[in-house]
């Protein structure tokens, strides 16, 4: 955790906390997570691109009416 604790802070990534705990269970299910596949290459840019579900379908409403 302390290595993802520098990470975040080298890419000025602020959070209020985080865990390395989950409830078992066989997958999860979050409109808010990003895979993380065991590399960095490409995550920060998927933090700062990361759009949840609720905001992309809000942009698809918007663009529906535009047209």
């Amino acid at each position: 955790m302390v290595a993802m604790m520098y990470w975040l802070i080298d890419n000025k990534i602020y959070v209020d906390s985080f865990t390395n705990k989950k409830p078992p269970a066989v997958c999860y299910v979050d409109d808010r997570a990003i895979r993380f596949d065991g590399k960095t290459d490409g995550l920060y840019e998927k933090i700062k691109s990361f759009e949840s579900y609720l905001q992309k379908n809000k942009k698809k409403k918007k663009e529906k009416k535009k047209k």
